[in-house]
């Protein structure tokens, strides 16, 4: 190699901090996600140093009225010796990526692409300053568009570094705002979407009313291991913060207003030890409509995944007809960071080994036996109905030769069989999809006009025969198990009552 050949300096364009901004996230919510498992992995941090208690690490996302998004976490913070070179690295990380959420050193960009200016304001512990990063990022994103400048460049034009004075030596924080979201999507100034997503994908707890979450933690603080979680919470003002938890609870709107419940909690455990999951069983066999919290979802250290994308095709892997059933349950997928690696837009694993085999075991030890239960009850549901169908159609036409031929045994015979069938629609209707609720109701409709038809032909003179000849049944009873003085006394008793 020439001595020329060394002397020459690679060249990094600008156009890498778009493909580590604006092209990095699927979802533009994903950013704030960045932040919140940064801030998780400050708390953690902090806990282990002892710098905080856990029950007192905590998370606040606030969304101010004045187009500002901040999130605030009271752990480790940037020792003001580090403040600058740490927060404007790319890339590079010391975050150990078997404890911690984050590792790549690429998440803190992640709100360029949605903010007129991002600032990292932080402390640490025994520091006698406070230290400030801000971003500029309209003249950033201006920058990634020519595409003419040395990423160097750009950053250094656009980057600003400010520490203070601080008044409290024992303090140790991070507080990331994005100031100025006039382009920014609208979930990032709804705080009710914001929340919900945050539910759905940051490491919080269940809702402490879910009487299910306190046996599911346990679960995995015995048999696999535990579910961290972070007090996260969210609000307006200071006013309005309130926590953020899961969103499963027992029951669920379905469709046509149909309520879903979850009936029992099952418990799966990877062969390999690399994987656990609880799976929340409804009491229809059907897509659980309730789109935030249907199917099962994939968790790393209680971050989650993408949503259920993964599951669905790992479903579909095991036949092609189960590609539907995933939605049929809802519950998690905890798999080990061991040697499992979450890929840089966190919607599925980088392709290794280790990977390769953990798909086939959630195919084969999950998805296969859920599919097939799932299945079962979908056919058992599918053949109770066709059942019902038959019968129906068999009713009806032993109810219409009755009426023809003014049977009144006959008839009372078919309103006999209609009290079973409409008893066994009501057992296959209250855990129906609602396409199957709304033909039994049709076939209910069906029901009353033969009933209609049958009182509207039992004139009273069919009713006094039909008593007649109930009482003459009656009566002979009696006479085997009475002697003729009491029979007598008894008959003309009842005789003298129905007159």
């Amino acid at each position: 190699m020439s001595d020329t050949a060394l002397d020459q300096q690679p060249y990094i364009g600008s156009y890498v901090l778009e493909s580590l901004t604006t092209g990095m996230y699927g979802e533009s919510e994903n950013a704030i996600r960045e932040y919140v498992q940064n801030a998780f992995d400050a708390l953690r941090s902090a806990v282990q140093q002892k710098l905080i208690a856990d029950d007192t690490a905590r998370i606040t996302v606030t969304l101010t009225a004045s187009d500002q998004i901040t999130i605030y976490d009271n752990g480790v913070g940037v020792a003001a010796a580090a403040a600058y070179k740490t927060l404007t690295s790319i890339g590079a990380s010391k975050k150990d990526r078997l404890k911690q959420a984050g590792f790549r050193g690429i998440g803190r960009l992640a709100g360029i692409a949605f903010c007129d200016k991002l600032t990292f304001r932080t402390k640490a512990r025994g520091d006698d300053f406070e230290s400030s990063v801000a971003y500029d990022c309209v003249a950033l994103r201006k920058g990634m568009n020519s595409g003419t400048l040395k990423l160097v460049e750009l950053l250094e034009s656009a980057v600003t570094f400010e520490q203070v004075p601080s008044t409290d030596k024992a303090a140790h924080f991070m507080a990331v705002e994005l100031i100025g979201l006039s382009s920014a999507p609208e979930v990032f100034k709804d705080a009710g979407r914001l929340r919900t997503y945050l539910a759905e994908t940051s490491p919080v707890g269940f809702q402490p009313s879910w009487d299910k979450g306190p046996a599911i933690t346990e679960y995995a603080s015995k048999k696999a291991w535990a579910i961290e979680t972070a007090n996260l919470s969210l609000g307006t003002s200071a006013l309005t913060i309130k926590p953020i938890y899961k969103l499963y609870k027992d029951t669920f709107v379905g469709k046509g207003d149909s309520l879903q419940k979850i009936e029992w909690i099952e418990y799966f455990k990877g062969s390999s030890g690399r994987w656990w999951a609880w799976v929340g069983h409804t009491n229809q066999s059907e897509t659980v409509d309730e789109k935030t919290v249907h199917g099962l979802r994939v968790r790393v250290k209680n971050i989650a995944i993408d949503k259920t994308t993964i599951l669905d095709e790992l479903f579909t892997m095991v036949k092609p007809s189960y590609s539907r059933f995933n939605a049929y349950y809802v519950g998690e997928v905890h798999i080990s960071p061991a040697l499992l690696i979450p890929n840089a837009r966190r919607d599925g694993f980088e392709d290794n080994d280790a990977w390769r085999q953990v798909k086939k075991e959630l195919a084969l030890e999950l998805c296969k036996p859920l599919g097939k239960r799932a299945y079962d009850n979908s056919k058992k549901r599918q053949q109770s109905l066709e059942k019902i169908e038959k019968d129906l159609t068999k009713f009806t036409a032993e109810a219409n030769q009755a009426i023809r031929a003014n049977d009144v045994s006959a008839k009372h015979v078919v309103l006999t069989k209609l009290a079973n069938l409409r008893s066994k629609m009501a057992e296959v209707i209250s855990d129906a999809t609602p396409e199957t609720q709304t033909k039994l109701k049709t076939q209910l409709q069906q029901l009353n006009a033969v009933q209609r038809g049958i009182d509207q032909t039992l004139d009273s003179g069919d009713c006094k025969a039909a008593v007649q000849d109930a009482l003459e049944k009656v009566f002979s009873v009696l006479e085997t198990y009475l002697g003729p003085s009491e029979y007598m006394s008894v008959k003309k008793a009842i005789e003298e009552a129905l007159v």
